[in-house]
């Protein structure tokens, strides 16, 4: 059981950073270096996992426009520093 949920992880991970990368490339293009480890990615996915971390990747993009203004504010007002 434990190898099985370990391995649907790795899955949903992996779906995840292909999904980003692949997103980046798309935004970015030649800035974005190819990466043969995480295009080899796009060859071993299938499955539920892989759904699930590309709807993760969505999912953050769509936090990442709604609050980034509200974050960036935030953190303006209360300054952090190493010391706090």
């Amino acid at each position: 059981l434990e190898d099985r949920v370990a391995a649907e992880a790795e899955e949903v991970f992996r779906s995840y950073a292909f999904y980003r990368y692949q997103q980046e490339r798309e935004e970015r293009g030649a800035e974005v270096p190819m990466d043969p480890e995480i295009e080899q990615i796009q060859q071993d996915l299938e499955g539920m996992g892989s759904q699930v971390g590309q709807r993760l990747a969505i999912i953050g993009d769509d936090i990442y426009r709604r609050y980034d203004a509200e974050f960036r504010t935030m953190l303006d007002t209360l300054q952090p520093t190493a010391a706090n």
